[in-house]
């Protein structure tokens, strides 16, 4: 049995860490399953602490089950149809989406760990001007758009000096609006999710009259509004669109699957 596993799974580290994986240029090792895997190193002052891996995952295309069935006995399994069972519990995900889940669970690592640091070394500062802030806001708003197939979007934060939410970070959105945009708390649909700490589904059927004032965006079909919370109060919000012109329609499932994408990535976020 100790020899099965060691044929089985000697591939599924690499060789840097004691396994027989060849890591690729996308940070990537394949095992004798031909299951994929993803490595990141976790660095903090450019040191590297560790590492995260992925996987096992199949990308974008499964193979035909004859085909598992043929590995299992290439590695002398007893029952290829277990095998081919196991196989297909496992994710199934287009690449780019790996990547970007990649770089947000990293980005997220990363800053906890720079948040120990500093509140070891007691140096205590509001978290938005905090190093590799902009980085996790940018993997997650990617991984959101992997995920949702988002149009257009933005994270946006709350300045508690001047209870105004600005934007700081964008997909598909204009320098100058990224720019000059600033929302009172308790205005406009962002203002009043993050006052509220409410998400909010918007599409044709959206009838709270809390918001439709601000439904002024014909061009859009449908959007998500999530307020980003800790300990219970909203610091900002996450908008993502849908242009009128794609066939993506946001459900409720899509909401539910972004606040908790939302409240993932906010659980780094802690002073």
């Amino acid at each position: 049995m100790c020899l099965l596993k060691k044929e089985l799974c000697g591939n599924c580290l690499p060789t840097f860490l004691g396994g027989r994986g060849v890591v690729n240029k996308n940070f990537g090792f394949a095992c004798n399953t031909s299951l994929h895997n993803f490595i990141t190193p976790l660095k903090v002052n450019d040191k590297v602490l560790g590492y995260i891996i992925i996987g096992p995952v199949t990308l974008v295309i499964r193979k035909a089950k004859n085909e598992y069935l043929k590995i299992a006995q290439a590695i002398d399994l007893d029952d290829a149809q277990a095998f081919y069972n196991a196989v297909l519990e496992i994710k199934n995900i287009l690449f780019s989406w790996i990547q970007s889940l990649l770089q947000l669970i990293k980005d997220i690592a990363e800053y906890t760990l720079k948040l120990a640091y500093q509140n070891l070394f007691k140096e205590r500062r509001a978290f938005t001007a905090l190093p590799g802030l902009t980085a996790l806001l940018n993997a997650m708003l990617d991984v959101a758009f992997e995920i949702s197939q988002a149009d257009i979007g933005s994270i946006m934060l709350l300045d508690e000096k001047t209870d105004e939410l600005t934007i700081q970070s964008a997909k598909g959105i204009a320098h100058e609006v990224i720019n000059n945009t600033h929302v009172r708390l308790g205005n406009r649909i962002a203002g009043v999710a993050a006052k509220e700490g409410e998400a909010f589904l918007i599409d044709e059927h959206f009838k709270d009259n809390r918001i439709r004032p601000y439904l002024e965006r014909p061009y859009l079909s449908s959007s998500m509004v999530i307020p980003l919370k800790i300990e219970n109060k909203a610091v900002g919000v996450m908008n993502l669109g849908a242009l009128a012109t794609s066939p993506v329609r946001f459900k409720r499932d899509d909401l539910k699957l972004m606040q908790k994408l939302v409240d993932f990535t906010t659980l780094a976020i802690r002073i």
